[in-house]
């Protein structure tokens, strides 16, 4: 079952960007974001499968260089990678779905032939439905292949560093068998890099990771990377509101405190007394345009807008900066916007 978060947004951090008799302050929070691949709410049951897919090209695995020496590594890494990347997804999706609810299994191994490239056709329905139907799920996680290699050196001069390249591939597929439905597909290449600072010339070996260590570490890595593309994930967000002095607004306080409904009052009670006062200022156009970021950390997006549109009705002769001003407010609103119906599709709600 696919979990909610109570909060979607987070505060903890205010930064003065610039000062005047109005500054601009910057507002850094965590945003819950919807995920990059969606998956629909009804799919909740996942098992996860290495599909244990073998080709003759995978045995130049096993070589490895060293300090430029060519190794060899007999041991069969397939089932640690494919069970540390089942961790490192499940690790990193386990607030969303639960953990228990996600199963790992992994097939027997199969020879497949290779030309030039590898070539992964999918698997066919009738083998999905019928794990699904064993393991009580509704959608795969498939890792279809995986393959590290590393390479170790010495490198610098003055400081030596013991260093570790490493290049990796992955390819993934989700299926949705009762639908027949190929949701996502993708290969993840990347290299990485390790480096430990040697402070003694005896024994440089110990500087450098240990083959079987770095296979798990890296496998968890790979399977938390995917992890992140299908889970909503708390990311930085950043907001500006006007104030005259950040240490003594009340308003700006409220927001520190995440107490938005206070800090909306206050600007709005601070609209009703300047135009009171027939002071329709720019104290007055700066808070309306707080209210509309103020409306947006509460989720109220039509209010959001309503009041940036204010604010832009009341400048009469706008600037260029005036215009990309309110432009960018405009897309921020519309992207949370598009942000919440995401999260609320992939949360059922």
């Amino acid at each position: 079952m696919k979990r909610y978060p109570l909060q979607i947004f987070r505060f903890f951090l205010l930064l003065t960007l610039f000062t005047s008799c109005a500054s601009q302050v910057a507002f850094d929070y965590q945003k819950l974001s919807a995920p990059k691949v969606f998956i629909p709410a009804k799919l909740n049951k996942i098992c996860f499968i290495d599909r244990n897919m073998n080709f003759p090209s995978d045995s130049v695995m096993k070589y490895y260089s060293k300090l430029g020496v060519i190794l060899k590594d007999n041991k069969n890494y397939n089932h640690t990678m494919a069970l540390n990347s089942y961790k490192g997804f499940t690790d990193n999706i386990k607030d969303f779905f639960g953990r228990d609810s996600i199963r790992f299994i992994q097939l027997k191994p199969e020879l497949y032939e290779e030309g030039k490239y590898r070539e992964y056709k999918a698997m066919d329905w009738a083998t999905l439905k019928d794990i699904c139907l064993k393991n009580n799920c509704n959608l795969v996680v498939s890792l279809e292949d995986i393959a590290i290699y590393n390479e170790y050196k010495i490198e610098g001069y003055d400081t030596r560093y013991a260093s570790t390249k490493i290049d990796y591939f992955a390819v993934w597929r989700i299926y949705s068998p009762f639908e027949q439905k190929l949701i996502h597909e993708t290969k993840d290449v990347d290299i990485l890099y390790l480096e430990n600072e040697i402070n003694s010339h005896n024994n440089t070996n110990k500087y450098f990771p240990k083959r079987s260590d770095l296979m798990a570490d890296v496998s968890y890595s790979i399977g938390e990377k995917f992890a992140k593309k299908i889970a909503p994930q708390w990311l930085k967000e950043t907001r500006f509101i006007f104030t005259k002095n950040q240490n003594s607004d009340i308003a700006l306080n409220y927001l520190r405190n995440n107490k938005t409904e206070k800090a909306i009052k206050y600007y709005l009670n601070e609209l009703r007394l300047l135009d009171s006062k027939n002071k329709r200022n720019i104290h007055f156009l700066n808070t309306c345009y707080n209210l509309s970021v103020a409306y947006e950390y509460n989720s109220e997006f039509k209010k959001s807008l309503e009041w940036i549109e204010r604010y832009k009705n009341m400048i009469t002769n706008p600037t260029s900066q005036d215009i990309k001003t309110i432009k960018k407010r405009k897309e921020e609103i519309n992207q949370s916007i598009t942000n919440r119906k995401l999260l609320d599709s992939f949360f059922g709600n």
